[in-house]
């Protein structure tokens, strides 16, 4: 869909519409790797956007070049990812994104040839990974346009005001 075809469909409603004349039309926002989109989710789940930001920033900073690659993130020991601010399981969630993503099983060319429920059914294999970080992905990373997160509490607290 083009982005003039989604501002005529989102210009429907009132509420949307609103928006859209109070802040301007929106550019898309380049496509962010899946892996790396994976890992923030993971940092960011349940935790305040500061809380996750800064705990994520400290993960970063673990690696050269602040670059988590699978294979160092398999390589770094839990009591690191913890001193970082990660929980014992969310340490174990990163591990999982890692090792899926040595596997294979991360790269644009695997994850483009499926629709939308094959890609959150693929992605929800890792554990820790949920139906919302994996409908983020779709939306975010493959830029999916037929994909919305219903559970997105976000959007329910928006709606129901």
């Amino acid at each position: 869909m083009s982005n003039k075809a989604a501002y005529v469909q989102l210009y429907k409603d009132p509420v949307l519409k609103q928006v859209i004349e109070t802040t301007g039309k929106l550019a898309p926002l380049p496509p962010i790797d899946p892996y790396r989109g994976l890992l923030k989710s993971i940092v960011s789940q349940q935790l305040s956007t500061k809380a996750a930001d800064t705990i994520y920033s400290r993960f970063l900073d673990l690696y050269p070049r602040k670059n988590p690659g699978p294979k160092r993130v398999l390589e770094t020991e839990i009591s690191d990812l913890r001193n970082a601010g990660l929980s014992n399981a969310k340490s174990g969630y990163i591990k999982n994104v890692a090792q899926f993503s040595i596997e294979g099983h991360l790269k644009r060319s695997v994850l483009s040839r499926m629709d939308d429920p094959e890609l959150v059914e693929h992605l929800t294999q890792i554990k820790g990974v949920g139906n919302w970080t994996a409908e983020m992905i779709a939306m975010f990373s493959m830029k999916s346009e037929y994909i919305f997160p219903i559970d997105d509490m976000g959007i329910m607290n928006t709606i129901i005001q």
